[in-house]
């Protein structure tokens, strides 16, 4: 029993690791963005847009990156 708890809490933080890194990424995006580095910008913004969390948020960045 103690061992599915375990693994269960390690799961669990695991979890919110990832959802946390990839906050950090789309930031550093925005970052870029707001800084005119559309190019970079662009990059991370295409890197994201496949995350179900930042997936239409950094589709639409990209497409300003694109535009300007």
């Amino acid at each position: 029993m103690k061992k599915y708890l375990l693994l269960s809490g390690m799961l669990l933080v695991c979890v919110f690791a990832y959802a946390q890194r990839e906050q950090a990424e789309y930031l550093e995006a925005k970052r870029l963005f707001n800084n005119a580095q559309y190019s970079s910008a662009k990059a991370a913004f295409g890197a994201l847009s496949q995350s179900e969390v930042f997936g239409r948020h950094a589709s639409f960045y990209f497409g300003l990156c694109a535009f300007q």
